[in-house]
């Protein structure tokens, strides 16, 4: 816990004029549309709190029945180095950051929030910014300018995906925060099984390559008839040309390995041209079947499975091996050789 002393007495007296200057609730009663869907698509999941609360907060405004509990961010904290500036979020976590490294990555001065015309309008050593995000998309957000990892606050995916657009407003270059470098990338492609739809459409929208074909590869089994047409829309067409081409492109590479039989052998007492073209004819059979259902993400299990039932039907040895070795070969064609990615 952080203790209250005059030098949080000044600050709360900064936030109090900072809220009354930039027009922002301090009541703690409003909640962003944004938050409300965090709360209801993540809460079976626990985050990580990024703040840690001050106790004994003078009153902000007198004529409230209650006042707010601020928190301190666990990592942007009062003790960081060179921290010249307090962000403080809708839900009343304070941020300590150093205004020259937002600087030096934004582009347009953090959306005109530290520009020398807003900065100047703040009095004292520490200048208060109040921004819209809630604190643990901020918190996502100042971690990737910093260039740090924050998963281990465990956020949602949602949230890390919101920190994409969220950036590119406070004049962030993608090639900052979202490269394959990055842990933000590095953290998104570790969350995307969970919702590989979703990382998908924020990369499309957002026409991040990498992000996308790293993403494609977990949509095997998406049902594209399934895309509403909003969904269609954030990919847009070049993206969703290129997913349906994806789909295509396996389940025809998957028909070109069935087709081809195993091979046979010379003739013998037991088995000569007969019962040989009786062996092509089953795994036809067999194969037929699996290209009536033939989908992108077809198992190697059932490929295993449906052509491996028809060393039942054989009796040579020679017919026996070259169907393992040919199933073998597909199976191996199919987990490796195969399209995986747009």
């Amino acid at each position: 816990m952080d203790n209250f002393d005059d030098n949080m007495q000044e600050l709360f007296a900064n936030l109090e004029a900072a809220a009354t200057t930039q027009g922002f609730q301090v009541d703690g009663q409003a909640e962003t549309t944004s938050q409300i869907e965090h709360s209801t698509a993540d809460s079976q999941r626990a985050t990580t709190p990024v703040g840690t609360p001050l106790q004994d907060a003078p009153p902000l405004l007198p004529l409230q029945a209650e006042q707010p509990t601020y928190s301190m961010s666990t990592t942007f904290h009062s003790g960081g180095a060179n921290s010249d500036t307090i962000l403080v979020s809708p839900d009343h976590v304070i941020f300590y950051v150093d205004s020259s490294v937002l600087l030096s990555a934004s582009q347009n001065a953090f959306n005109c929030l530290l520009s020398p015309e807003a900065m100047g309008a703040t009095a004292g050593p520490l200048h208060v910014v109040l921004v819209p995000e809630h604190s643990v998309l901020l918190n996502v957000m100042l971690h990737a300018i910093y260039s740090m990892s924050c998963s281990h606050y465990n956020p949602p995916l949602g949230t890390l995906l919101e920190a994409i657009p969220a950036l590119k407003k406070y004049g962030i270059p993608e090639d900052h925060f979202i490269a394959t470098s990055t842990p933000l990338f590095a953290h998104i492609l570790a969350e995307t099984p969970r919702n590989p739809v979703s990382v998908f459409l924020a990369a499309a929208e957002n026409n991040l390559e990498h992000l996308a074909v790293a993403s494609s590869a977990h949509l095997h089994s998406l049902e594209l008839h399934k895309l509403t047409d909003e969904m269609a829309d954030r990919m847009g067409s070049r993206y969703l040309q290129r997913l349906f081409r994806l789909h295509v492109e396996r389940t025809e590479y998957l028909k070109r390995l069935l087709l081809d039989a195993p091979k046979g052998h010379e003739d013998t007492l037991k088995c000569g041209f007969v019962e040989q073209k009786r062996s092509t004819r089953a795994w036809a059979l067999a194969a037929a079947s699996l290209v009536w259902d033939i989908k992108p993400d077809m198992p190697a299990s059932l490929l295993r499975s449906t052509l491996g039932s028809l060393e039942q039907q054989l009796e040579c040895d020679a017919c026996k091996a070259s169907l393992t070795a040919r199933i073998r070969q597909v199976v191996l064609d199919w987990l490796t050789n195969a399209k995986s990615t747009i």
